[in-house]
């Protein structure tokens, strides 16, 4: 999928890097985890593309419901082997009923869409500007895996979680009465000095890296580790098949400037393939012994 997405970007020598690779990607790796129809996949990136886009309430809405619907009709036929397995499962003895396994695909795709994808072009903007991150990735493909673990903490897509005080607390000269909601903007942890040396720098290598871009605690992201391998395989192919990517200079990248999730709407690059060599083709080499 990863390299689907890259190849037309290559071959036209750039374009926006967040609708032509970051968000269907993110979506995609979804729709396949909940074995969503390939033949419906152009309706529901369009879908997906249309919610998460806070210029447009009214279609954002109108995209929502449709997509629900689909959902919805997937649900009651019992279409797909993900769906079928949901709605056989017990908890406590208990089957899901329909609605809650609609909730829980609805759940899936609001959780892991828009912060993957958030990541993912903060990672690529990165790259874009830092000519020489891209340059030691190239040389150093192992610390790839390392890399995103300091894409995520410098990015940490979400910004504020909500939660319910249990009792009256007073924090710092301030009451917190039981009942009242609490923001927590917990993504300024991710830098902090204290815990993270030179917590501005992006250090490829950093380790230890124990940021909470994914929460941390019972509320730590059931989706982690799938976020974690679709980031390092979209590096890989970058770091594998690009030679130079940057900021186009003529369009400005915009940023969403609502909700909790810090992300790029557009990212515009001019971007170049690596000249592949007799010996690095993306196929596997059949080696033959010959005999004197």
């Amino acid at each position: 999928m990863a390299r689907h997405l890259l190849d037309p970007l290559l071959a036209s020598g750039g374009g926006d890097i967040v609708t032509g690779l970051a968000i269907p990607m993110s979506v995609g790796t979804l729709a396949a985890f909940m074995d969503l129809p390939d033949e419906d996949r152009e309706q529901w990136v369009a879908w997906v593309r249309q919610m998460y886009d806070p210029r447009d309430a009214a279609a954002a809405g109108a995209a929502t419901d449709a997509y629900y619907g689909y959902i919805d009709d997937l649900v009651d036929a019992g279409r797909g082997a993900f769906v079928r397995m949901l709605l056989e499962s017990e908890i406590d003895g208990q089957r899901l009923t329909p609605d809650e396994v609609a909730r829980f695909m609805r759940v899936l795709l609001i959780a892991g869409h828009e912060t993957t994808a958030a990541t993912l072009g903060y990672s690529l903007h990165h790259l874009a500007q830092y000519r020489a991150d891209l340059g030691r990735l190239r040389g150093e493909p192992e610390l790839v895996p390392l890399a995103v673990e300091e894409f995520l903490r410098l990015s940490s897509p979400v910004t504020l979680q909500a939660r319910n005080a249990t009792c009256d607390v007073e924090l710092r000269g301030i009451t917190i009465r039981r009942g009242e909601v609490v923001a927590l903007g917990f993504a300024c942890a991710n830098r902090d000095e204290e815990a993270f040396p030179n917590a501005e720098e992006c250090i490829l290598d950093r380790t230890p890296n124990r940021h909470i871009a994914f929460g941390f605690g019972p509320h730590l992201c059931a989706g982690a580790h799938v976020a974690r391998l679709e980031l390092q395989v979209v590096l890989e192919e970058v770091v594998a098949k690009v030679d130079t990517i940057a900021l186009d200079p003529d369009r400005a990248p915009e940023w969403n400037s609502t909700g909790s999730v810090r992300s790029l709407m557009t990212l515009p690059v001019r971007i170049t393939a690596r000249e592949t060599r007799d010996n690095e083709s993306d196929e596997p080499v059949e080696i033959t012994t010959v005999k004197e």
